[in-house]
């Protein structure tokens, strides 16, 4: 069974990527809340999206179509809701979000 964390619950170290998810997103998903267990595994996740988003020369829309390929190549459906919220999130056409689907 999974703890889903808040910034209360939370060990110190991963307070700051529970308020970095708050912020990119407006609120906390539950996989960062389950991520905050251990805060060497949320800054390894936190840090890969970082580098993916920040480090390549792709567009925000086109990181998520790498994501949702992914997604879709290793049937995780928890992470296809979530970044298909991201790329409606970023206004990308809906035809596209459902053919990555």
């Amino acid at each position: 069974m999974f703890t889903y964390h808040d910034k209360n619950t939370a060990p110190a170290a991963s307070v700051p990527f529970i308020d970095g998810a708050q912020a990119m997103f407006g609120f906390v998903p539950n996989l960062h809340k389950i991520l905050a267990e251990s805060p060497a595994a949320h800054e390894a996740y936190s840090t890969l999206y970082k580098l993916a988003t920040e480090k390549t020369n792709l567009t925000p829309v086109e990181v998520q179509v790498v994501m949702m390929t992914s997604n879709y190549h290793n049937r995780c459906h928890y992470c296809m809701a979530g970044h298909s919220m991201i790329m409606t999130m970023l206004k990308a056409p809906q035809d596209v979000i459902a053919a990555l689907r």
